[in-house]
C-alpha cells in the first residue's frame, strides 16, 4: 500500500510538472487534461489562437516516457509547398519548447532523456481534418486541479 501511495504521489508530482511547464510556455491546458495523463492518455495541447496546429501528447501509465507530435487542422490533405513551410516552423517552435519543457522539468528535479528525436521537417506533419478534430472550446482548467479526487 505503501509502495503503491508513492508511485501514485510520484506520477501526480510528474504530471503536474508538464502541466505547469506546457501551461507556463503559453499551451492551453483544457478540462480533462488533469485525469488524462494519469490514465495513460492522450493530450492536444495548443496555444491560445492557434486553430490549425496543437500538439498531442501520449503518455505511459506512470509518465516515464512521453511522446509527443505536431498535428495541422485542415479541410483537406492537399499539401502545398507553403503548407510545408509553415508546419516546418511550427515543429521547430515546438522543438524549442520541448528544450524549455525540459529545462522546467529539470529544476523541478525531474530528468527527461530522448528515446527518439526526429529533426523538424524529417517527417510530414499528420494531417487531422476540422470535422474529426475534438472540439477546442472547453473551459480552462488550472494546472494544480485534478478532477475527481
Amino acid at each position: 500500500t505503501q509502495q503503491r501511495e508513492l508511485a501514485r504521489l510520484e506520477r501526480e508530482r510528474k504530471r503536474r510538472a508538464i502541466l505547469e511547464s506546457l501551461t507556463e510556455l503559453g499551451y492551453e491546458t483544457n478540462e480533462g487534461m488533469e485525469t488524462a495523463l494519469v490514465q495513460a492518455g492522450k493530450l492536444v495541447v495548443r496555444k491560445p489562437g492557434e486553430s490549425d496546429y496543437a500538439v498531442e501528447v501520449v503518455a505511459n501509465n506512470d509518465l516515464s516516457m512521453l511522446q509527443t507530435a505536431m498535428v495541422r487542422y485542415s479541410d483537406s490533405d492537399e499539401m502545398t509547398e507553403q503548407q510545408r513551410l509553415r508546419d516546418h516552423e511550427r515543429e521547430e517552435e515546438w522543438c524549442a519548447d520541448h528544450a524549455r519543457i525540459r529545462e522546467k522539468m529539470a529544476a523541478r528535479g525531474l530528468s527527461a532523456k530522448f528515446k527518439m528525436q526526429m529533426p523538424a521537417g524529417s517527417h510530414p506533419v499528420r494531417v487531422v481534418k476540422r470535422d474529426q478534430a475534438a472540439p477546442a472550446a472547453r473551459a480552462k482548467a488550472k494546472p494544480g486541479q485534478m478532477k475527481g479526487a
